[in-house]
This record gives structure tokens, sequence and C-alpha cells, in this order.
């Protein structure tokens, strides 16, 4: 795999050589930091600038908040045996650079000057502020090509990768450092490039499937319809992975997807084929499951076979109770989109997976429509229930319950609170059959089977205030009066 590069028009050979002068550096970070542990959390601080004292081969790494005047106070400091040379080493960086870093600079900037004796000092700044709070690195032994900004980018971000008190991880660091640089050079090396891979992978055995119950919403049947798969990490945060997948490219967003989809579809099978065959309101066990997938990943290759291989390999999994969710597909794509289109099509067509269109925010979006399969759920951005004007939710949603491709036996609320400016009432009155959220129920590990019974009164309540309130005469569109509901369940068993 050769290196990954940005299109930032600021690429220059200079920022490649500062690259390749890093690797090295970098790699040595994560062992610096693994043979001190365990740390207790209020030495995290003085841990981490112990390990970019070895990355750079400096003599002293302290970070200090400055005040009014040519006051410094210290905050922490890298292992130093002499507390004499701690202060003759702090004192004699600050008074080289104390003058400069007071004038400002940018937050990764790597201000730096060289003694008559050739020492090298750094100074990054942490925070903003005429009291923010700085990192100050006395001698290296690092190329030159590497020295200034390109090692103040890595510092900055080993910092900023524990902030908050963060429990201390060697390996969160040294991935801090790699992101930070390709942001930074808009290129890394090959040798790079496979390292932060190899990092990745064995981050995604952490990753675990948490499943988001969707509640079907009828008045005297309501039920879980189906549950999105929403990435846990356990003690990391998951949010960091799919961040690094966007940034290093469609490999490392493939390894990710791929691995929520058999995690989620293996615990997913291991729940519902140990539950009773009916829920306790003597409704069918639903079955239903959404993972979201990039459209990188469905266009690769070998795409349509992992799919079939996930199927029909052994987990009993049926291509109609799985959905593939997917953002941006009402959205202009590009020059990918009639490929995505296609493909969906052909995976649809082979295996009858279904497509869930995701993050409608636009009334244009909602009149265009996706060139995809018919889709199994249609998902309002959660954008669009925390806005305070309820004139424009209630105008969005209509829309989209109007919309002759999603309607309301597609179209899913999510982010639902049952909180003003959209409440149950508010739900039943324009005719919405599916909501994901908060009032139905947060991610967690175990499938949520049914609507507990707080919910299923709350829900009654809804709906009998909606028909008390309806002008004489006026069509019933209450959910549960008329023409009965479906059973919740996109994917049940028919």
């Amino acid at each position: 795999m050769g290196p990954q590069r940005h299109t930032e028009p600021g690429w220059t050979p200079e920022r490649e050589a500062a690259g390749r002068a890093l690797v090295a550096p970098v790699a040595r970070l994560r062992h610096a930091l693994e043979w001190q542990l365990p740390v207790r959390g209020e030495r995290v601080d003085r841990w981490l600038l112990n390990g970019l004292v070895e990355m750079l081969g400096a003599d002293l790494a302290f970070t200090c908040r400055g005040h009014d005047g040519d006051r410094w106070e210290l905050e922490a400091y890298s292992y130093i045996a002499d507390h004499a040379e701690l202060e003759h080493l702090a004192g004699t960086a600050l008074a080289r650079l104390g003058d400069l870093v007071r004038g400002g600079g940018e937050p990764a900037a790597g201000w730096r000057a060289t003694a008559p004796d050739g020492v090298e000092t750094m100074a990054v700044r942490l925070t903003p502020g005429r009291g923010g709070t700085w990192l100050f690195v006395v001698g290296d032994s690092l190329p030159a090509a590497a020295r200034g900004e390109p090692a103040g980018v890595v510092c900055r971000a080993v910092i900023d990768s524990h902030a908050g008190g963060r429990e201390a991880a060697p390996v969160r660091a040294q991935a801090a450092a790699w992101d930070a640089l390709l942001r930074h050079l808009g290129t890394v090396p090959a040798e790079m490039y496979e390292a932060r891979l190899a990092v990745f992978t064995e981050q995604l055995r952490g990753l675990v499937p948490m499943f988001a119950p969707v509640l079907y919403l009828d008045r005297d049947r309501p039920g879980i319809d189906g549950w999105q798969a929403v990435a846990h990490r356990g003690r990391g945060n998951a949010h960091e992975l799919y961040a690094a997948a966007d940034l290093w490219g469609p490999e490392f967003r493939r390894l990710l997807d791929r691995r929520m989809l058999h995690a989620a579809v293996r615990d997913y099978l291991a729940q519902v084929n140990d539950a009773p065959a009916h829920t306790g309101q003597g409704l069918p066990l639903p079955r239903g499951l959404t993972v979201g997938v990039h459209a990188s990943t469905l266009l690769a290759p070998d795409a349509p076979e992992h799919l079939e291989e996930l199927l029909h390999g052994g987990s009993g999994m049926r291509g109609a109770e799985l959905a593939l969710e997917i953002s941006g597909l009402c959205a202009p794509m590009g020059a990918d989109g009639p490929a995505v289109s296609a493909r969906l099509t052909e995976i649809h067509d082979r295996l009858g997976i279904g497509v869930v269109v995701d993050g409608l925010r636009t009334r244009q979006e909602i009149a265009q429509g996706p060139d995809a399969p018919e889709p199994t759920y249609v998902k309002l951005d959660a954008w669009i229930t925390s806005q305070p004007d309820a004139g424009l939710v209630t105008s969005l949603v209509e829309a989209a319950l109007a919309a002759p491709w999603a309607g309301p036996e597609r179209l899913v609320v999510t982010a639902f609170a049952d909180q003003p400016p959209f409440q149950l009432e508010d739900a039943f009155a324009l005719g919405v059959r599916l909501l994901q959220g908060e009032f139905v129920g947060q991610p967690s590990r175990e499938l949520r089977l049914e609507p507990g019974p707080d919910q299923l009164a709350r829900v009654m309540r809804a709906a009998d205030r909606v028909r008390l309130r309806r002008p004489s005469g006026a069509s019933a569109a209450v959910h549960g009066r008329g023409p009965g509901p479906r059973v919740p369940g996109f994917g049940r068993h028919d």
C-alpha cells in the first residue's frame, strides 16, 4: 500500500520528508509509554511527557501556564533526576522562547530556537489565551526535516489524546500522532500507513454492537419494529475509529464496516434465536436489523460476495431482515452516485437485503428521493426534531410522509424524546408510524423486544388525546382506529 495523500494544495516534498523523518520516532512512542504502565490517573500528564522525551530523544518536556508579566507556572514535567537541572533547563527554555510565545501563534505551531551550543528548544501552544498552557521540549535528536511545526503537531496530538483525564492508553496516543501527521502533511510514507492500519485492526477488536430500537406506533398494538446496530468500544470511543477511517481512506472504512456487520449479525441472531416466539403483548417476535455501511464499502469489488457469505455461510440470517443504512443517498453523491445505486440494486435483487436512507435534512432531499431500491426505512436527520420551530419540524415531517417513496410505513422520526416541539400527540396527529430515540430506548447490548409499561401507557394517552380533540366528522387518523396495522417487525417471518 502506497502513501495516503490528501488533495491539500499545500503538500510539498518538504512535508513528505518530514513524514519520513517522523516514522521511527512515532513508532517508538507506543513502546515508550507501554513500559511505564500502570499509571495512576493523576500522573497521566507526566506519563505522556516521558513518552514525548523518549520519542524525540529530548532532555526534558514540561507544560506551563503563562501569567501577566514574566511569570510562568510549571504544571507538569518529564522525569529528571536532579531538581536543580530541572530549574536550569526550564528557566533557560522560557528565557529563549518566552517573549516569542507570548505573542501568540497558531495552536499547533512549533516555535523553536537553537542555542549556541546546538541545543534545540521547542514550544507548542496547547490552549489559547494569555494565560494558556504551553508545552516546552528541551533538546531532541530529530532530523532537521521534522523539527519545528511537524514535531509540534505530533506533540500537541499526543497531549490532546488524553485530555479530560482519560485513562492511559498508549495505542490511542500513537494513533493520534499518526492521524495528526496525515491531516497536517497531506501524505505519510507507506510504512507509516501500514503501521497505522495494523493498529487500527487491533483497535477494532474492542468494537461491539449496541442496538437502538425502532418503535412501531399504534394505539392498541405498538411494538418494536427493528433495531439499528450502533458501534460501541468499551472504555474507548467508537467515534474516534470512524473519524480515523474517514481520514485514512476506504481500506480502513471497509475493515470497520465489515467488523460491525459481522458482530451485529452474530449478536442479533444469538438473542432473537433464544427469545420466545411472541412478546408479552402476544405479538410475533419482531425481526429486523439495520447496520450502517459507507458507500466506499459497497463499491469494493467483493462486496456482494462478502454479503452473500455473511448470509449463507451458516449464520442463519435472512436477507429480508437485514438492511444497510447509508447516509447521503438523497444528496448529490458525485461521480460515484450511479455506481452506488447500481450496487444497492444488485445486492437487493441478489440477496434481498434492504436499504435504509439516512440523514434527510432538507425539503429538496425529501422531494428528490434516492436512486436506489425501495427503502426499508427513511430516516429524518436528528437535527430536525431538535429545532425550536415547531412549524418547521411539522412541515418537514409532513413532506416526508407525503413523499411516495417514503410515507408512514417507512418514515422514521429519529432523536425522538417526546418533548416539544415534537411529542407523541404530534406523531399521532400527523400519521407517523415509526420512532427512534430516547423515548423508545437508548442503545444497549441487549435487544429490547417490546415497549415498557410506562411507554405503552403514554402511547395510549397520547392517541386518546388526539382522537378526542378531533372535530366531529373528521376522519379517524389515530392508529388503531380503522384498518388494522401491520405486525411490527420489518424482517419478520410471514
